[in-house]
């Protein structure tokens, strides 16, 4: 059956004109700017390559935050001074900052391992860490607010020091420090010790604190770990992680991959995966089963982390592309050596038997899948991966002198096919193009921080390049159009005397005047609850067509503190979209037991404001189950669900919630389904799986309905001639014993927005 993928917004009376998708994803050039043309090349006789602006082992240095965006490099000059420069994005100028401090590390031996890494926590405090290959922290950072201030010189960057806390413990052996956003704070991880005999460690940072804490493990290499041996015969008693990165996903959780490196150094070794739901200090393997802790960290031995079975003839693998998708999805691009009875082996760091691999876990049920760049694809540089809002994919690298962008669609079956979107070949680029995967998510502008190919080298002396920030704007399929007349806002409260209240309504329903979460304090608590209507469409008669689905509101207004439990339910179908009384269940630490609790906590204390709220990959399928419950193998076409979110009997607890008549539609409550269509068969009105004369009077006592009206309609227009047409000339046709599915009417009049993302039956 061919899934689709189709989004409901809550409480829009709609009639809704679509279009099919046309076109491809692409790429154009906006701008290409250079913030500076004397970027360090490192001496050719140093360690492992001259290149360090721009490398495998870096995560962010050019990332967007308050409307700047903010880039960070070794500038090549008297001392390999550390430069950071920022725009606004409303131009194209930099103002550039020479931090004053330079490279001591990397430069006794030109050492490529020892990068920058740059964070913005969300107190807009920039942190920069660098020049490291198992050295003492180096650590620079400013005062919150600078991120965003108008203050902008080589003043806002206090003293560089060798620990996380002014006057903390000196952090020893740093290696790859890497900074990640979780909400408005920060996770630094790094690894401890050496290649081949490592530990991987993460710290939290806290923007209401300013301070670091809970230096922790999240794996463990050194000897003691596990032993590894393969088709090699060399075993193995020691190893560290390289990871190709870590990130949050919308919830919180963080997801990392990575493969093993052991001590007897030949060769990278299979794919790993972890997430954790408490910022790194708990572990959890594909199966959601724990397998990390401080005291007990991740380990080669570790059940269930490995998703792909490499041996150790991969030649280098460590440090690739990672990212996780608005929808949860953990995303991998990585080459390694093509694998099945055509495999041979090849020298350690030799390309030419691999092949790019875009490896892909669906958040629902967990499965891993791989798709394969096209054929003939020649291999270049450990690529970086992004992803814009709607979940499409780009993938960077160089190969030969060319900057080269790949691209793949989020379609209905999950991901479609790469292809190669665009050469840069305007110049002679090296090195590992990064990317700034914010400004991709939230304006769907692919920035790209690349340096040319320096024109002189030296064994022994540095020389430099220029650097570039590249500008592409994303091309994407064109969205489905629509019209749409919306109704009554369905986000209310009921005091505790059992009224529901809809007057005063607007946009946002605001509670910072209610006295709320106060079981039994006060003289008039409320019950806090906003309750959401969704119509259940057709799908055909199929028995659970519901494949993925979640729910995600818009947050306009922080929750206090004093714990707060802000809990998604779903309550069961009627014939009518009315609200009932009965639907806003009173505050209670108890669960409604009339209603399906889908969530728990789905709020919490100092969540992001202005941000979307989604459900987990538990929510999600419960949420799944719930729909499918109501569906009921079609009984439930055309009635509605309502999902409530509600808190608990606690504190006063304060948030806002956007409604379903917001002005911004990417702010109204939503609920994002992947679904299988049943079988469809023209003209059997009734949808007893035959053409006949029952079909006949369902079309005449529907005449003159809008389309949509009648199940298996293909037509356009009021129920009349054509649906006729449709019947006659089906009359006697039956559903085969295996029907293959077709795509669903496009055409309803629902209370909901469909985003149809397929060829649509009907336009």
């Amino acid at each position: 059956m061919l899934p689709r993928k189709l989004l409901l917004l809550v409480a829009l009376q709609l009639i809704c004109s679509f279009t099919p998708l046309h076109g491809q994803l692409d790429v154009s050039l906006l701008y290409d700017m250079s913030p500076d043309s004397n970027a360090l090349v490192l001496a050719t006789g140093g360690n492992f390559s001259n290149l360090i602006n721009g490398s495998p082992y870096q995560q962010e240095v050019l990332l967007t935050h308050g409307g700047y965006q903010y880039a960070s490099w070794y500038h090549n000059g008297a001392e390999q001074d550390i430069y950071v420069s920022r725009r606004d994005l409303a131009g194209n100028t930099w103002e550039t900052i020479d931090t004053g401090y330079d490279m001591v590390h990397g430069n006794q031996n030109w050492d490529s391992h020892n990068v920058i890494s740059m964070g913005i926590s969300g107190d807009g405090r920039i942190h920069l860490s660098y020049d490291h290959h198992v050295d003492q922290l180096r650590y620079l950072t400013t005062d919150p607010g600078v991120a965003t201030s108008g203050t902008w010189n080589q003043a806002v960057f206090k003293p560089e020091r060798d620990s996380l806390n002014l006057g903390g413990s000196t952090v020893p052996r740093v290696t790859y420090p890497r900074f990640a956003n979780v909400g408005d704070d920060l996770v630094l991880t790094y690894r401890d010790y050496g290649s081949g005999s490592g530990d991987v460690k993460i710290a939290d940072y806290d923007s209401q604190t300013g301070l670091w804490s809970n230096t922790r493990f999240v794996n463990r290499g050194r000897p003691g770990n596990g032993v590894y041996d393969d088709v090699n015969n060399n075993p193995s008693d020691r190893r560290n992680a390289y990871h190709n990165g870590f990130h949050a996903d919308s919830s919180g959780r963080i997801h990392t991959t990575w493969t093993w490196r052991e001590g007897t150094q030949d060769g990278n070794h299979d794919i790993m995966y972890a997430y954790s739901d408490d910022r790194g200090t708990t572990w959890h393997n594909n199966d959601g089963a724990i397998v990390g802790t401080n005291a007990s960290p991740v380990t080669l031995d570790s059940p269930g982390i490995e998703v792909v079975d490499l041996d150790r003839r991969q030649g280098v693998l460590n440090q690739q592309g990672q990212i996780v998708d608005p929808f949860g999805g953990v995303h991998a691009l990585m080459f390694h050596r093509t694998q099945g009875p055509t495999y041979t082996n090849s020298p350690f760091s030799d390309r030419s038997n691999s092949e790019y691999h875009h490896y892909y876990r669906e958040p629902q049920s967990g499965n891993w899948d791989v798709k394969v760049f096209p054929s003939g694809t020649a291999v270049g540089s450990r690529p970086r991966l992004g992803v814009d809002s709607n979940g499409n994919l780009f993938g960077l690298y160089t190969q030969g002198d060319d900057l080269v962008i790949a691209g793949a669609e989020r379609t209905l079956a999950g991901y479609g096919d790469w292809n190669i979107l665009h050469r840069e070949q305007s110049r002679d680029f090296v090195g590992t193009p990064q990317l700034d995967n914010r400004r991709l998510l939230d304006d769907g502008i692919l920035s790209i921080y690349i340096q040319e190919e320096a024109t002189s080298s030296h064994p022994s002396n540095p020389t430099g390049s220029p650097l570039h920030i590249l500008e592409y704007e994303t091309i994407t399929p064109t969205t489905p159009s629509l019209s749409s007349v919306p109704t009554d806002g369905s986000l209310r409260y009921r005091k505790s005397t059992g009224d529901v209240s809809g007057e005063g309504l607007g946009f946002v329903i605001n509670s910072s005047e209610l006295n709320v979460g106060q079981s039994g304090q006060g003289a008039d608590p409320y019950d806090r609850a906003a309750v959401m209507v969704f119509q259940i469409p057709d799908l055909g008669s199929i028995e659970d067509p519901f494949q993925m689905a979640s729910f995600q509101g818009y947050l306009t207004q922080s929750v206090t503190s004093g714990g707060i439990g802000g809990d998604l339910y779903g309550i069961d179908r009627r014939d009518a979209p009315e609200i009932l009384n009965s639907d806003y269940y009173g505050l209670s630490d108890t669960p409604d037991p009339e209603a399906t609790l889908l969530q728990d906590n789905l709020l919490v204390e100092d969540m992001a404001v202005d941000a979307s709220v989604l459900t987990s990959a538990s929510g999600g399928q419960n949420l799944v189950a719930f729909l499918n419950e109501q569906y009921a193998g079609g009984e439930g076409i055309g009635d509605y669900v309502f999902l409530r979110l509600n808190v608990d009997a606690s504190a006063t607890q304060r948030w806002s919630l956007a409604s379903g008549n917001a002005s911004d539609e990417s702010q109204q409550p939503q609920l994002f389904y992947d679904a299988f269509e049943g079988v469809f068969l023209d003209g059997d009105f009734n949808r007893d799986g035959v053409v006949d004369a029952a079909d006949y009077t369902v079309w005449k006592d529907n005449l003159g309905a809008l389309s949509g009206t009648l199940p298996n309609d293909p037509n356009d227009g009021p129920i009349g001639q054509d649906q006729y047409t449709t019947w006659r000339e089906n009359y006697g046709a039956t559903l085969p014993a295996n029907g293959v599915s077709v795509p669903e009417p496009g055409a309803l009049a629902l209370l909901v927005t469909l985003f149809h993302l397929g060829i649509s039956r009907r336009q």
